[in-house]
């Protein structure tokens, strides 16, 4: 789904997140003032976290859920005009939107037509890189992204993998073989067969 815009002061009135050729995408609402408590309580306390040195963070999750309960109506990416398998990666301890569940729903939107394929990482948050690129980006811009060093070090060494081979198989012609992508932590080599 597209989103309304979020900034350091709440939502942005009437504006989309995204954009295409410079026009706003349609776009889900979140909640009036869904973000409006997180930013009392943060002024609230920033005295005491400058003290002991850490940062206060907005934990959007909540308000992106709000919004996806009233579904997604115009704001739904057609998903179903992508004409190749997708490879969605989330983090569990994602802080910015319910990722898994958007997820799971781009899936149900696309049927089975191709071999999607969808990894919910264990102590990751919001942001999966390559696991080339440092791990300690627990938060960014005042908005926290969840999940702990580990865990994303661990999606992202695990996603490295998956994506690079992911990519291979499909740019080869090959069917993804689905039954071996395996959730992290399973028994095996993580990646496609």
């Amino acid at each position: 789904m597209t989103w309304q815009a979020v900034g350091s002061d709440g939502e942005v009135p009437d504006t989309a997140s995204w954009t295409r050729g410079g026009r706003p995408l349609p776009w889900l609402a979140l909640p009036t003032g869904a973000v409006m408590p997180q930013l009392v309580r943060n002024a609230w306390r920033v005295g005491r976290d400058i003290a002991a040195h850490r940062p206060s963070l907005l934990r959007l999750r909540p308000a992106y859920a709000a919004g996806l309960r009233a579904g997604p109506g115009a704001a739904a990416i057609p998903a179903d005009r992508a004409h190749c398998p997708l490879l969605c990666l989330t983090g569990e301890d994602d802080q910015v939107w319910p990722s898994a569940a958007m997820a799971a729903a781009l899936r149900a939107q696309r049927g089975d037509a191709f071999a999607d394929a969808h990894v919910n990482y264990p102590g990751a948050g919001h942001l999966i890189r390559l696991g080339t690129l440092p791990t300690d980006a627990q938060w960014t811009g005042g908005i926290a992204l969840g999940g702990t060093r580990e865990g994303v070090d661990a999606a992202q060494r695990d996603a490295t993998v998956r994506v690079l081979t992911f990519l291979r198989t499909v740019a080869e012609g090959r069917p993804v073989p689905v039954s071996s992508l395996r959730d992290p932590g399973s028994s095996g080599r993580p990646g496609l067969a």
